[in-house]
């Protein structure tokens, strides 16, 4: 997938329209199954053919208009289905679609729809996502069980082991997918960031192209209000395991910070090299603040 702004303009002159992403699927309809790139435009979604001379067929473009209902895969990350109504101009009213970073892509096309939506109709409208499982879930890779007193839990499409005390608390915008949990019996409170992609050249204009700066800017904003505080530890940190096997390179960059009410634990990844153009990065930021007592209770453990 890529949102670069070159790779971009070169598209735009290739398929002689604005595109704001595009990315590598596999799609299928009816008895075809095709690999082609998937485009996302202004008003449209166009599929193009591996070698970007063309469309993958004469009705190879769906406007946005057209499209009825979006359905995720509930039993796979990597699928969903496309139902167009009867004045798509396609070979099929439905398309398979299986992308590797759906999460991105899903949420680049929602923006483009709605936009859409509202130049055409004047008004807004919601986004026609729907959940119902599409393929039967495979025996052959089975997915990785929770450690113990631990349960799986995803955040804009990453997913993470957090022990079963944590509950998510609402903000002011949304009651779930927020990022923050919290420990009601310690009062131990977690929060979780994930920052949107960038290309490395657009990382080094704004001076992140390392991990440790964007480190230094978390705890510039961590101790702003804070009259003393004490840094216990600002240094890389290894990432050991792989469950997904992935093959963007992961660097980290762990902060311990003791405040007179807290003391704070920052860790801080990046997912770089990111599959198939390995042009971008994206920075997820975890941080958890302990209670003073609690953390002093768990040193003398």
């Amino acid at each position: 997938m890529s949102s670069d702004r070159q790779i971009l303009a070169g598209l735009n002159l290739k398929i002689d329209q604005e595109i704001r992403y595009f990315e590598v699927v596999q799609i299928a309809f009816g008895p075809e199954k095709k690999k082609c790139f998937l485009c996302i435009g202004k008003h449209s979604m166009i599929f193009m053919r591996q070698d970007l001379n063309q469309k993958i067929n004469r009705d190879g473009e769906i406007m946005y208009a057209h499209i009825l209902k979006v359905i995720l895969d509930k039993c796979s990350p990597m699928h969903f289905l496309l139902m167009l109504n009867e004045n798509a101009n396609f070979k099929s009213d439905k398309i398979s679609i299986k992308s590797e970073s759906r999460q991105a892509l899903l949420k680049n096309f929602q923006t483009c729809w709605q936009t859409d939506c509202m130049w055409r109709l004047n008004k807004v409208a919601t986004f026609p996502l729907a959940v119902h499982p599409l393929t039967k879930p495979s025996s052959a890779d089975p997915e990785v069980e929770a450690f113990r007193g631990n349960t799986w839990t995803t955040h804009l499409g990453y997913k993470f082991m957090l022990p079963d005390s944590f509950v998510e608390q609402p903000n002011a915008k949304q009651t779930s997918q927020t990022g923050k949990f919290l420990c009601a019996q310690t009062g131990v409170s977690l929060l979780l960031e994930v920052h949107e992609q960038m290309t490395m050249e657009e990382l080094t204009a704004i001076h992140r192209d390392h991990i440790r700066w964007v480190a230094l800017e978390y705890k510039a904003q961590l101790v702003r209000d804070e009259p003393h505080f004490y840094l216990l530890r600002s240094q890389h940190r290894l990432k050991r395991m792989n469950l997904v096997r992935d093959s963007a390179a992961w660097y980290s960059w762990e902060l311990i910070i003791r405040t007179r009410a807290f003391t704070i634990v920052c860790l801080l990844l990046r997912r770089q090299y990111i599959p198939p153009l390995c042009d971008c990065a994206q920075d997820i930021a975890i941080t958890i603040h302990c209670p003073v007592d609690y953390w002093t209770q768990y040193e003398m453990q």
